[in-house]
């Protein structure tokens, strides 16, 4: 029997945030290795190429600044030789977005490709009990590594990044998120990092991504005192992350990003369902109020919430309480 041509190309397009990306490894990881021959594709964001090709995710990328993939959104193409990469190029093509957006992408795509086109979901239905990872992975059957398989298997190939940029225990902590919903309240981080530099922990890192300058202001305005870690790139946040002796976080794309390394992480819930999105790793402590009588709040058919304050997030005390036992074995700074 003839082996498979290596020239063959699967092409993966999504465009998302951080922490979704992170939730999408372990689909590239055993999409490689069920496809071992075939050249990996990924059609998103710069930032997302230069991180996926670095840890051998992907073979190839395309941005999707430059693809011309928008014109797909609105009319039918008349010249193929427009879009960037060209869909007929591949022999596989794995669209991961919305249903809306997907079914956009469809109508024009499926007379290019043929039945070559799967069209995916990177988001389960509300209230149904599968993390966003296992659902991504489950909908293409051979891809399933199958029941209670350890999915952060797909992280294996962070662990081979260079060391931190700096020695020795360090928390890092993480005061923002993609939407304010998600930021716990400053005033409770900083009464956080009070208690813990009150224990002996002086060596406290804010960890500031280029969305994060309000949340860390706010944590300022609150007393907070920390080292800022300015975090350049995708790149550079992955040797910071890697440095922490613990990570403390909300529901955000770093926070994701330091469960999948390893770190410890201690992972602050409010509005998110936990059950389908918590991070994914080794060491990971997800918090929140599961007595909230909005718990999770997206299950409230028709509410509308007024309050400020996430009911879901767990109190300063219990968070204070939950981080010192996992520095128990960290020694003092």
């Amino acid at each position: 029997m003839s082996s498979p041509p290596t020239d063959v190309r699967v092409l993966i397009k999504r465009t998302c945030a951080l922490g979704d990306l992170v939730l999408t490894l372990p689909f590239l990881f055993f999409l490689r290795r069920r496809r071992p021959l075939r050249k990996l594709h990924f059609l998103g964001h710069d930032s997302h190429i230069s991180f996926l090709k670095k840890y051998r995710y992907i073979d190839e990328g395309s941005s999707i600044e430059t693809s011309n993939w928008h014109l797909l959104y609105v009319a039918k193409i008349a010249r193929r030789q427009k879009l960037r990469p060209d869909p007929s190029d591949f022999s596989e093509l794995y669209l991961i977005g919305s249903e809306q957006e997907n079914l956009e992408l469809k109508s024009n795509l499926e007379g290019i490709v043929k039945g070559r086109l799967r069209l995916l979901s990177g988001r389960p239905p509300e209230g149904m009990p599968i993390h966003a990872a296992r659902f991504l992975v489950e909908q293409i059957p051979e891809l399933n590594p199958g029941d209670g398989a350890p999915l952060e298997e797909g992280f294996r190939p962070l662990q081979e990044i260079e060391g931190p940029l700096r020695e020795g225990p360090r928390i890092l902590i993480h005061p923002g998120s993609g939407s304010p919903k998600k930021n716990w309240p400053a005033s409770r981080f900083a009464r956080l990092m009070e208690a813990l530099q009150k224990e002996g922990y002086k060596r406290i890192g804010i960890v500031q991504g280029p969305q994060d300058a309000e949340p860390v202001r706010d944590l300022f305005r609150k007393g907070a005192q920390g080292e800022i870690l300015l975090c350049e790139d995708l790149l550079h946040l992955l040797r910071i992350l890697k440095g922490g002796a613990l990570y403390i976080g909300n529901d955000s794309g770093p926070t994701h990003l330091a469960a999948a390394l390893g770190v410890p992480t201690l992972a602050i819930f409010g509005p998110s369902d936990p059950l389908q999105w918590s991070p994914m790793g080794s060491a990971v402590t997800v918090l929140y109020n599961a007595k909230a009588a909005c718990a999770p709040c997206h299950l409230s058919p028709g509410r509308t919430c007024e309050e400020d304050i996430c009911l879901r997030f767990p109190t300063w005390e219990r968070v204070v309480h939950r981080a010192l036992g996992l520095l128990q074995c960290v020694p003092h700074p």
